[in-house]
């Protein structure tokens, strides 16, 4: 063992000793050795930057599903429809009792007492009718009860355009028109030009006479549409027409002396065919006159134009 170590040290020395060694006078140059470049770490990068942890969204909360139990609850309720049913009962038999009443009360209105009346005249009968539905047609222009004669601006709801006041040395008028139309404007214009004939008068009672007669020969003259318009008609009493519809021109005039002790109140329109007018009240030129075509004829208190 020791010798196998010997020789192993013994080869470096020879080979040392073979390699040439430099002449005295030789110069050895050796390059200089580069400086090493230090070495540069590359500076660390930066660590990144935390994620941030996503946080779950919240879950949306969750719709409570009606229970279809209620549903079920319901269906049994209508089991009380039995005292629904009673309580009906009386409600039903309620009308009932005053079923048998309601006959007996019809009686009670006077209208039918009115029919005999005019038993005197056959063929104003079938105006009672329009008598009644006469009214509210035109409420305003038919003041034919006395109480609206003695005070004729209280029942008038007219405009104060359709009002028109004349005034003479012993007789004054009021003119008062619901409408204003063709109709009503001829009217009107026929009753000024009859007041203006009787406004001197110093008899009442003979100015309500030339009164009638003028206004009506007026209106008759001024007919706005002979074909359709077969009467002119003033009255200052209650009357009845069979066709209120085939009425024009209705206009109201207040005759009354300039003391206020006497006054008339007329009522002056056009009447159409066919048709039928009805005095009530009391005849003669003071309350009544009617100028017509050969289409009317007049008896008893009775116009019919056909």
């Amino acid at each position: 063992m020791q010798f196998k170590t010997f020789v192993l040290l013994a080869l470096p020395v020879i080979s040392a000793l073979a390699a040439p060694l430099p002449a005295s006078n030789e110069i050895t140059a050796r390059a200089p050795k580069r400086a090493s470049k230090p070495v540069t770490k590359p500076a660390p990068k930066p660590a990144p930057a935390p994620k941030p942890v996503p946080v779950p969204a919240p879950k949306p909360a969750p719709v409570p599903v009606p229970a279809p139990a209620p549903a079920p609850v319901d269906k049994p309720k209508p089991a009380p429809s039995a005292p629904a049913a009673e309580k009906l009962k009386p409600i039903l038999s309620a009308p009932i009792k005053p079923a048998p009443t309601a006959p007996a009360a019809k009686p009670a209105p006077t209208a039918p007492a009115d029919k005999p009346k005019l038993s005197a005249a056959p063929s104003a009968i079938p105006t009672a009718p329009a008598n009644r539905a006469q009214p509210p047609a035109a409420p305003a222009v038919t003041p034919t009860a006395p109480a609206d004669r003695n005070e004729p601006p209280a029942p008038y709801d007219v405009p104060v355009s359709n009002r028109r006041k004349l005034a003479g040395q012993f007789v004054d008028a009021l003119i008062l028109s619901g409408v204003v139309d063709v109709a009503a404007t001829k009217v009107s214009e026929g009753l000024i030009l009859a007041f203006d004939k009787v406004k001197d008068a110093p008899d009442f009672d003979a100015a309500r006479k030339a009164f009638t007669q003028d206004a009506v020969r007026e209106l008759f003259d001024a007919n706005p549409d002979p074909a359709v318009y077969q009467a002119a008609v003033c009255y200052s009493s209650e009357f009845t027409v069979a066709d209120p519809a085939a009425v024009a021109g209705k206009t109201s005039l207040e005759l009354k002396s300039t003391t206020g002790a006497l006054r008339t109140t007329y009522e002056c329109f056009y009447m159409g065919a066919p048709n039928t007018f009805t005095a009530l009240g009391d005849g003669g030129f003071v309350n009544l006159a009617i100028q017509s075509s050969d289409r009317c004829k007049f008896e008893g208190k009775v116009l019919t134009c056909a």
